[in-house]
């Protein structure tokens, strides 16, 4: 199928789909975790394999092992992709976000009113 798909046979791309797309979007997904980012890579995949199909050397594995090699290579690149284009917050954009701790003076007069609340319950007298 795969000298086929070289010599620019659209119908045996269309077998080769059928056959092995299943396969190719289930590693894609496992790599990727993401349903559209795996759809997108399955696209990548036919289309490197269309253009490279005659670089396809049987001596080197099946005609699967290939395809699957160009999927887990095209799932990590879009991996890699995904984490460095995530967007994130500058630096100061945290100084507006609420503290999870008292400040100093905060906590300093947290710690009076506890004291003060301790000393009024230890003068309290029972009725």
């Amino acid at each position: 199928m795969l000298q086929r798909v070289a010599t620019s046979d659209q119908y045996a791309v269309a077998e080769l789909y059928d056959a092995t797309s299943a396969v190719v979007f289930g590693l894609a997904l496992r790599i990727l975790q993401a349903r559209d980012a795996a759809e997108d890579v399955v696209v990548e995949v036919y289309s490197q394999m269309w253009a490279q199909a005659a670089t396809y050397d049987a001596q080197r594995g099946t005609p699967l092992a290939w395809i699957l090699t160009i999927t887990r290579s095209r799932a990590i690149d879009a991996r890699r992709s995904r984490n460095r284009t995530r967007v994130e917050e500058p630096i100061e954009a945290v100084g507006d976000l609420p503290a999870m701790t008292l400040n100093p003076e905060e906590h300093s007069v947290a710690l009076e009113r506890h004291r003060l609340v301790k000393d009024a319950l230890e003068n309290l007298t029972t009725l």
